[in-house]
């Protein structure tokens, strides 16, 4: 069971680094509910379309605080500057507002926002147009930008600073959005190595809890063997008794009442002895079975002591697994 456990690790450590992916944008003509339009396509490896969906949400708003970044080749960070068409104050203003959530629609099976304006793009009002598509190894999302007089930007009505800033505020939700992905995975790398090292502390502790419980019957085998030696004394003892008695009861006369008492002493005394050696048959038993109990025992400790051995390996593997977890995050470009 652990051999098999170590060669998955092994498998999702090698798989992490093939997994990982580089974040494009390319310019496509993509299907939407509007007909065939340009579409600004980027990728989202070993990621969830709800999750990413999620991520759209938060990065559109996110990015709707108008930001100071210059667009073009120079400006890879570029902000999706939005302004409601309904509010009646200067980009100024805004600037010094930017709290209000976009409102973003599901319609058709995409998310829409209507009647914003991308600072960087175009001082025109703009629809956006999300769809978000699960493919194999994670989800596509295809963005469509149009202006609201139903135009849809492409690369024959704009010039290339316009096209290269979309390009660029596309890859960096991708970009954002796989790291988002990566992270989830750190975290459940990291709450699944904090379970293996619970397991192997209580392996540990139940090892010194094995090495305690044979301390106890070590203890209590010394502790019958000296009850043995002092009832065997005891025994000597009431023997020399039971034969002073016998020998006494050969002065008088049988049936006579000073013979018929020694008589019933030696009975008692007899008696005794038969008791204490009854107590070392049981004491002798009970030293047996503890014998046995500690050979099992120390067959525990032994597995015990094996099965920890698997369990640091796993740990070995899961630290590995989430260092090139963190690698693969600084690595996502």
């Amino acid at each position: 069971m652990k051999v098999n456990a170590l060669i998955f690790l092994f498998s999702c450590v090698s798989l992490i680094s093939v997994a990982q992916e580089k974040i494009e944008v390319t310019i496509e003509e993509k299907e939407m509910s509007q007909g065939v339009n340009t579409a600004f396509v980027t990728f989202v490896p070993e990621s969830d379309l709800k999750e990413v969906e999620n991520d759209w949400k938060k990065y559109a708003n996110k990015r709707s605080i108008l930001e100071n970044i210059t667009k073009g080749a120079a400006g890879r960070l570029v902000g999706n500057t939005y302004k409601s068409i309904a509010t009646a104050v200067s980009p100024d203003t805004e600037l010094e507002k930017n709290h209000n959530k976009l409102r973003m629609e599901r319609e058709n099976n995409e998310l829409v926002v209507r009647n914003i304006i991308h600072k960087h793009v175009t001082q025109d009002m703009l629809d956006i147009y999300a769809r978000l598509l699960p493919i194999d190894g994670g989800t596509q999302l295809n963005t469509f930008f149009q202006y609201s007089d139903s135009v849809f930007i492409n690369e024959t009505n704009v010039d290339e600073e316009t096209l290269l800033s979309i390009k660029n505020y596309v890859y960096e939700f991708g970009v954002e959005a796989y790291q988002n992905v990566v992270s989830q995975q750190i975290k459940d790398a990291e709450r699944e190595l904090r379970r293996m090292n619970v397991v192997l502390d209580n392996l540990v502790s139940k090892n010194e809890s094995l090495h305690k419980d044979i301390a106890r019957m070590e203890a209590d085998i010394d502790k019958c063997e000296s009850d043995i030696k002092l009832n065997n004394k005891q025994v000597e003892r009431v023997a020399d008794s039971y034969n002073d008695v016998k020998k006494e009861m050969l002065d008088y006369e049988k049936k006579s009442v000073q013979y018929e008492s020694l008589k019933e002493l030696a009975k008692e005394r007899k008696n005794e002895k038969k008791k204490i050696m009854n107590q070392n048959k049981r004491l002798k038993t009970r030293i047996k079975k503890l014998q046995v109990r500690i050979k099992n025992t120390m067959a525990d400790i032994i597995d015990n002591e094996q099965e920890q051995r698997g369990q640091e390996a796993l740990i070995a593997s899961q630290e590995e697994v989430v260092k090139k977890l963190e690698e693969k995050y600084q690595n996502i470009e």
